[in-house]
């Protein structure tokens, strides 16, 4: 970055899926998984991990607030 970094914000998402899995078949469908599980998190607001259920399917309760930093 060019410049200091003072006053800047960073946000994280993230979405998790986890093997082994009976929802989950090979490496893609667990990549597909994961990448649900991240868009559900962004669309929950920001600082969110969602977590896809071992069905395959992404639990909107599963979804947790990360604190702030400071």
């Amino acid at each position: 970055f060019a410049g200091p970094m003072v006053d800047q914000q960073v946000t994280l998402s993230i979405g998790v899926a986890t093997m082994p899995s009976p929802a989950y078949d090979d490496i893609d469908s667990l990549l597909r998984a994961a990448d649900e599980a991240l868009y559900q998190a962004k669309a929950d607001g920001r600082n969110r991990v969602a977590i896809s259920d071992a069905d395959g399917t992404t639990a909107r309760p599963k979804t947790a607030t990360l604190p702030a930093a400071g």
